[in-house]
């Protein structure tokens, strides 16, 4: 018996791609997916390791049924081939993969349900120190596994995207078998070819223990995937499940493997309550002008980071009129006692070290009047809470350290953001996530460890309507937050102290598709004259100081996080009021800026068919209009932006483009001037096939900045043939967080403007015919809204 089974699922318009053909054949593990004629994914042998053995099909492993059954199930109607087996000792294993043609989706799942003994057929040395160890193991049970022999499939001439190891650094290119690392690699892997064609597979349970495994021994090449074989064993009600999404776009195919992934797991993320992701906030992470004592940096010029340097950063910022638009304050891993461990100091107790603090957490809240985002990376073996609390701990050797038992870290947890919130805590941090599950044995060895630990640090915040940042997070840890409401961003990019630190674009896309916040770190938004003549903290060479408009940007893009860092009295209040309403809100895209799919396909294109350099684009809809966005960083040669560059794919007939700068100043838009000849906007309306080439042809801004950019947007025509820029004096001029509404008539536009009461807001659109710039001042009222007629 073979089933033939064709997913159906929306194309790009324009370009068709082909359909890919799934077959699911005489038993469970028995799979095919072809596409265009091509086979990409074939299936691979079973194997499964279990009391202290290996066996498969034919060696160990007897079939004892198969079964197919059609019905609907978790994504709607479905059809199934289920096979079970049983091993030479009796233990049965189940196989079953579920066809979902509405959705163009397969689930794979095994599962044991007596549970399994003795399943660690991987015991690898952990390093001590700063390294870690990726974790590229097989799993017990491989299933689903993909055949990479170049005679079974095609699999290693498809392109592909995924994430990789500490800040979840995206990994794109050719052959994804490369790819495949393990414990550090175990989120999606998103396959394409040429065409629009796009294929994701990812873990879609006990993520934390998940991975995908490159297996290349015993004459077998295949992909192998399921719960890593450094687990000791399996509890009864053991399975695993496999998700595979079919669609058509890259990044349109992540939006829809995201969307299904959460709509499985009930993901209810607290965003629109996070200050952190939302509004203006100040940072002492590692870059900034304060910092404390690590790399040497010892924060404010060389002197000591202390009570004093953030009562003057609070008192700097009061004094340019901004102290009331921060709405969180983060402190990083120098404030509290504890010694070095790895790269940071362990938390030996959670309280201000003196005698750089003279004053509680409680007192110095008061005084800065900004809620605080407190950090842990990890505890101090023989920290305070050691006497009363179990932990775990990680290798032994002078960088050890600890985290909360995951059977008692929920009570930990309350009892810690307890004291946090009665000290001014709103948000919390918890770093060194790659430490935290790579170098603590107690999680890689015990199935759901992790992700209980992970678990009780949501709930209780959750419980205390406290918002979570990840750092230094795997792809594991974004993919169990979906099962984390308290968690709504986390750091995508290196510290600000190194020089990649802006590069997002990549990890951004993954957040995307899972309703989260990438962060850029702190940044600084001007070089204070003491840092040019001293080089303290950072001298000219160095990456803080350079780059402030452009960091600027990418934090306000990113949707998450937009962490100012200067040194007392040194903000460059003009870049952040660019980027923010008076409230301190941040006027952002409605989604991530996100690497754009050409860049990705490169590797699979034709030759210059990809940009030079970087280039992320986002969106705004207002009543089912969309506004596009384009951020070119390095952009050197010129590039004709297409269709495939945007998500949604742009539906307009016509459309302008805005330069966001004219030279090294905002492009002027002043009520009266030609749109065109006065700068405003670089074309009359046109086709999208006939608009401008981008490239970054303006000059180095700042004497320090070491990139060249622009800031696109891509405004549609109307259909009363009015073209709206919105709030040119913004980053993103056309924002939700800006406007209520824009709604073409007759007679022009109405629309309704968002701010906090007493803001003037200067809206801009273009008139017909000719593309004359029009505007209006508006005053915003105590209700937060005003509409206006333009």
């Amino acid at each position: 018996m073979v089933l033939i089974l064709l997913a159906v699922f929306g194309v790009l318009a324009g370009n068709t791609g082909d359909s890919p053909v799934i077959s699911l054949g005489k038993s469970a593990t028995d799979f095919t997916l072809a596409v265009g004629g091509v086979t990409w994914l074939k299936s691979a042998p079973l194997r499964v390791f279990m009391d202290g053995t290996w066996s498969s099909p034919g060696s160990g492993l007897t079939e004892k049924a198969t079964t197919t059954e059609s019905g609907s199930g978790l994504l709607g109607e479905f059809t199934a081939v289920n096979t079970t087996w049983t091993s030479l000792t009796g233990v049965e294993v189940v196989t079953s993969a579920a066809y979902f043609a509405s959705v163009g989706a397969v689930v794979f799942t095994h599962a044991i349900p007596a549970g399994a003994k003795s399943t660690n057929a991987s015991n690898p040395t952990l390093p001590t120190g700063t390294s870690t160890e990726l974790g590229s193991y097989p799993p017990v049970v491989a299933y689903p596994a993909f055949d990479g022999a170049a005679s079974a499939s095609a699999l290693a001439e498809l392109g592909y995207v995924t994430w990789q190891g500490c800040m979840v650094n995206v990994d794109y290119g050719k052959n994804p078998l490369k790819a495949l690392k393990g414990l550090s690699s175990s989120g999606p892997v998103a396959l394409f070819n040429n065409t629009d064609t796009t294929v994701v597979v990812s873990p879609l349970d006990n993520f934390k223990n998940a991975v995908h495994y490159f297996r290349n021994n015993q004459g077998m090449q295949a992909w192998e995937t399921g719960v890593s074989s450094e687990v000791f064993e399996l509890p009864s009600g053991f399975s695993h499940r496999t998700l595979l999404v079919t669609g058509s776009g890259i990044t349109a195919t992540m939006d829809k493997w995201g969307t299904t992934l959460r709509n499985i797991q009930g993901t209810n993320r607290q965003v629109q309550n996070s200050p952190v992701i939302n509004s203006l906030s100040y940072w002492t992470d590692n870059g900034a002008y304060y910092y404390g004592d690590a790399w040497n940096e010892a924060g404010g010029g060389g002197a000591p980071c202390n009570e004093t340097s953030m009562v003057a950063v609070a008192d700097g910022l009061k004094a340019d009129g901004i102290l009331d638009a921060v709405k969180v304050w983060q402190l990083d891993d120098w404030w509290y006692p504890g010694p070095r461990k790895v790269w940071v100091h362990c938390v030996q107790n959670w309280t201000l070290s003196e005698p750089a603090f003279q004053h509680n957490l409680a007192w110095l809240h008061n005084r800065v009047d900004t809620p605080w985002l407190l950090y842990v990376p990890f505890f101090c073996p023989d920290s305070v809470y050691a006497k009363d609390w179990e932990f775990v701990l990680s290798v032994a050797g002078e960088t050890q350290f600890a985290e909360p038992h995951p059977d008692h870290a929920l009570e930990f947890y309350r009892m810690l953001f307890d004291y946090g919130v009665s000290q001014g805590m709103k948000e919390f941090e918890n770093d060194f996530l790659n430490f935290n599950l790579l170098a603590i044995p107690y999680f890689r060895q015990t199935l759901g460890a992790s992700a209980k630990w992970l678990n009780a640090i949501s709930t209780a915040a959750l419980e205390r309507q406290v918002g979570v940042q990840m750092c230094m997070a795997l792809p594991s840890d974004l993919m169990e937050s979906t099962r984390l409401d308290a968690v709504t961003n986390y750091r995508a990019s290196g510290d600000y102290a190194g020089s990649g630190n802006f590069n997002i674009g990549g990890s951004a896309l993954l957040a995307f598709a899972l309703d989260l916040r990438p962060s850029k770190d702190n940044f600084w938004t001007h070089r204070p004259e003491s840092a040019i003549q001293t080089g303290k903290p950072w001298g000219s060479k160095s990456n803080p100081g350079s780059n402030c408009e452009l960091n600027t940007i990418i934090a306000t893009l990113s949707c998450g996080p937009l962490g100012i860092a200067d040194k007392a009295g040194d903000t460059n209040v003009t870049l952040v009021k660019r980027a923010i309403r008076e409230d301190g809100l941040t006027v952002q895209p409605d989604r991530p800026a996100t690497i754009i799919d050409p860049l990705l396909a490169g590797s699979v294109l034709p030759a210059n068919t990809a940009p030079s350099g970087k280039v992320w684009s986002t969106s705004v809809t207002l009543n089912s209009t969309v506004w596009q966005y384009a951020l070119s960083i390095d952009t050197t040669t010129s590039w004709k932006l297409g269709r495939d560059t945007f998500y949604p794919v742009p539906s307009a007939d016509q459309y302008v483009l805005r330069r966001w700068h004219h030279g090294d100043t905002p492009a002027p838009c002043n009520a009266g001037t030609d749109a065109v000849k006065s700068g405003c906007v670089e074309n009359i309306p046109a086709l999208f096939e006939d608009l401008p080439a981008i490239v970054n042809d303006r000059p180095i801004m700042v004497a320090n900045d070491t990139h060249v950019y622009d800031l696109h947007m891509l405004a549609p025509v109307l259909p009363n043939d009015y073209v709206f820029l919105g709030d040119v004096t913004r980053y993103v001029s056309v924002s939700s967080k800006r406007f209520a509404s824009v709604t073409a008539s007759s007679t022009g536009l109405e629309v309704t403007v968002l701010g906090t009461a007493g803001e003037s807001v200067v809206v801009v659109a273009l008139k017909p015919p000719g593309l004359t710039v029009v505007s209006s001042l508006v005053k915003v009222p105590a209700s937060g809204s005003v509409r206006v007629v333009l």
